[in-house]
């Protein structure tokens, strides 16, 4: 079966995200507060913790779309609760921390393709792109 366009788009817009993630990874901020108290050790252990957590957010995601590519069901439903998950990001909005500028382009980057994807994913096409093939 030919791979649909929609596919093609959704992926890509997926793997947008992916890299936005590995560059918030690599760039975040020391998630605790350091002063001289804690120590050099302290501070690279936080700063080496919170990348390693990151990368391997991302690598999950990327092992997740490349089955996603390939037309895998159990893909499908992880993007989809992925899409759901999106949205709990409106929190950061209405009372909750306050984050960066960049995140924030992440946070609504992820909102907009999250409901490209999931208007793409209720379609007759993509269904039939994730049913089960005879192998």
């Amino acid at each position: 079966m030919k791979r649909p366009a929609g596919i093609i788009l959704t992926t890509a817009l997926m793997a947008i995200a992916v890299f936005l993630h590995l560059a918030a990874a690599l760039a975040s901020p020391i998630p605790i507060q350091l002063t001289e108290s804690h120590g050099l050790l302290a501070l690279l252990f936080a700063v080496l913790a919170a990348a390693v957590v990151g990368v391997v957010i991302v690598v999950f995601e990327g092992f997740v779309l490349w089955f996603y590519w390939h037309g895998r069901k159990w893909a499908y439903r992880s993007v989809i609760v992925g899409c759901l998950l999106c949205f709990v990001s409106l929190r950061h909005f209405f009372g909750g921390p306050a984050v960066s500028h960049g995140r924030e382009i992440i946070i609504f980057y992820r909102m907009a393709i999250a409901t490209i994807i999931m208007a793409y994913l209720t379609t007759l096409e993509a269904r039939r792109w994730f049913a089960p093939r005879p192998e």
